[in-house]
């Protein structure tokens, strides 16, 4: 609890900084729900960025990791989202590449659905999220990358791995 808190003022903080290098950027990948049986289907993410300077960025995003399907029955389906945001810490190794390691906080949704039964099931929380991943620069405006990021969701994890393209304004 301690780690969302500080995570959260480090967040507000920081927004109200003078902040430079505003970044959009979506990234298409395989989502693994980490429960035997299911398929890993495609993930979506969303994200919003602010570089505070060369190491140290500010994102929030929305992500919708897809609905996976029970591979024995083919009858439960799984589904969840989420939204939060967090740190992202990086280093330039080489110009216009970035490596960079993140964390941060996540609220997210969740469902179960059983034709077989005709039951639904839902649960929602909040949680923390960490990853890595890479950047590489195509021109000022433009950089293609790719991320791991995972989000646990109370005792289950999540995960999404992604190709991504950022737009910098």
């Amino acid at each position: 609890m301690k780690l969302k808190l500080m995570t959260a003022a480090a967040i507000i903080s920081l927004s109200g900084s003078a902040l430079a290098d505003t970044y959009v950027g979506v990234g298409v990948g395989q989502s693994n729900y980490d429960i035997d049986n299911f398929d890993e289907p495609t993930g979506l993410s969303v994200y919003l960025g602010e570089r505070v300077n060369e190491s140290l960025a500010i994102e929030v995003f929305y992500t919708d990791f897809g609905t996976a399907e029970d591979e024995i029955v083919d009858e439960v389906e799984l589904s969840a989202n989420t939204f939060g945001g967090g740190l992202l810490v990086g280093v330039e190794p080489a110009p216009g590449t970035n490596l960079f390691a993140t964390i941060g906080v996540h609220a997210w949704d969740a469902e179960v659905e059983s034709d077989i039964l005709n039951l639904r099931a839902d649960d929602d929380g909040s949680d923390i999220y960490y990853g890595f991943g890479g950047s590489f620069q195509l021109n000022p405006a433009l950089s293609i990358g790719a991320r791991y990021t995972n989000y646990e969701l109370d005792n289950d994890d999540v995960s999404l791995m992604s190709v991504n393209l950022e737009a910098f304004f």
